[in-house]
Order: C-alpha cells, then structure tokens, then sequence
C-alpha cells in the first residue's frame, strides 16, 4: 500500500470514529500507517494500545479505529449487500465484543428515540436489502438514461445522495446491533458506494453536522440534513482525493 492510500484510509476511519464522539491520539495515527504500510503487524499494534491506553475506553476506541482499517484494506468488495456481509463487517470491527455479529435480542433507543422491536428485526432487514440491492450498480444504470446523465454528473451525485440519505435513515432505525450501529454503517455504506463508483469522506464535515443529522433522521423523521452530509462528502471515485491539506502523523515521511 502507498503512504497516499495508507494516509487517506487513517483520515476516514478518524472522522467516523469522530462522528461517534470518539477520539483517537496521534501516536495511535502513526502506528496505524506502520501497520498499514506493513512495517508491524497489526497484532503489534494491538498489544501497543492496549499498553498505552489510559482507560478501557481508550483501547476499545484504538481497537475500533484499528479493526476499521484492517478491514479496508484487506477485505473485498461486497457484491452482494444482504446481512451475511453486514454480520461478518460487524464482527471484524467488534470482534472484541460479546455481541460482535449478531443482530440484537433485545429493544434500544437511539437518540431518546425507539428503534424498531427487534422482533421486527429480521423481516425489516429483510425489507431494507431488497431496496438496497434494488439500486445496485445506480450509476452505471443512471448513466445509461441520457446522454446527459453520466457517471460524473451533479445529477447522478444527487439522486445518489438522496439514496445514501433514505438508506442510512432507515438503518439508524433498524439499529441491528447491540453497540457500533452507526460506525457499522458508515463503513458499510463505503463499501456501498463504492460499487456504485462512488466514495465517501466523512472527514469533508464537521462531526457535529453529522450527528445532529443523525438524529434530526430518527427524532424527527427528517432525511435532509442527511442528504446535505452525504452531497458534500460523496465524491466519484475517479476523482476521489483527501479533500484537505493534512499533515502525516509525527514520525511518518
């Protein structure tokens, strides 16, 4: 992997982990590009932030942060999005976990809002797949519409965006898991993008935008700032980019 590659996945899986009002150290950054850039095995690593962390909470965030990246840069693509992959992504991420991978037996609320009764669970898993699955290869699709519809076009990354918004909604309802609901997600729904030539920088806005979008989608039953987040930080894979001027963590030239 290339340090640009290595430095680009570092920045995402830090502004999901954000989002969820998680904060990673530098030191955990650094280490993480010599495991991406295979310099230490992420075993190593592991056993690094468990020594160093100040609390369980510290290591457990290092831990997501970690599992984030060695699934992005080892596993591949999803062709086929039903709950099989969503189980086994959930499980890399949370391995650590007791419930890792398995769809939650019991009722939550998300936001001080109930999320669907999961005894509904399977049959509206079931039902949000199908819509899934109904849109797979959109761009290609869209494209094929009009001459004036192409792959690269502001309407294609809208209509896409508004699919993101509708999609993401209804799994902040679903809620499957137990924990890692919306950092499940969103690097679920990266893999989702990218089938349809797309990808998504979470790092393009604030994390307080995305959260306050998250639940204006499940308190108020409101997508927009959901379609907002997600218009700003989708970009056409051929065009994809560090949308900022980072600099490489201490220690990495």
């Amino acid at each position: 992997m290339e340090l640009y590659e290595a430095h680009k996945l570092i920045i995402n899986a830090k502004a999901i982990l954000n989002i969820d009002g998680k904060m990673i150290v530098p030191r955990a950054e650094t280490q993480s590009v010599l495991a991406l850039l295979g310099r230490h095995s992420f075993e190593m690593i592991s056993h690094i932030f468990k020594k160093e962390s100040a609390t369980k909470e510290d290591y457990h965030n290092h831990l997501v942060f970690l599992n984030i990246l060695k699934t992005q840069s080892f596993a591949s693509p999803i062709v086929s999005f039903d709950l099989v992959p969503l189980l086994h992504l959930h499980k890399k991420i949370f391995f650590h976990t007791k419930s890792s991978g398995q769809v939650r037996k019991n009722n939550k609320e998300l936001a001080s809002a109930s999320c669907i009764d999961f005894k509904l669970l399977p049959a509206s898993l079931r039902s949000f797949f199908i819509h899934m699955n109904k849109y797979g290869g959109f761009s290609s699709r869209l494209s094929k519409k009009s001459s004036l519809v192409t792959p690269h076009s502001s309407d294609n990354k809208d209509d896409f965006s508004a699919l993101l918004a509708s999609l993401y909604r209804d799994f902040l309802i679903l809620s499957p898991f137990v924990i890692g609901n919306t950092i499940t997600a969103k690097v679920f729904f990266e893999y989702f993008a990218n089938s349809n030539n797309f990808s998504i920088e979470y790092n393009k806005v604030r994390p307080k935008e995305f959260s306050e979008a998250e639940v204006a989608a499940i308190v108020t039953d409101d997508a927009k700032p959901l379609f907002n987040i997600f218009s700003e930080c989708l970009v056409h894979l051929s065009e994809g980019h560090i949308s900022h001027q980072y600099s490489l963590p201490q220690g990495i030239e």
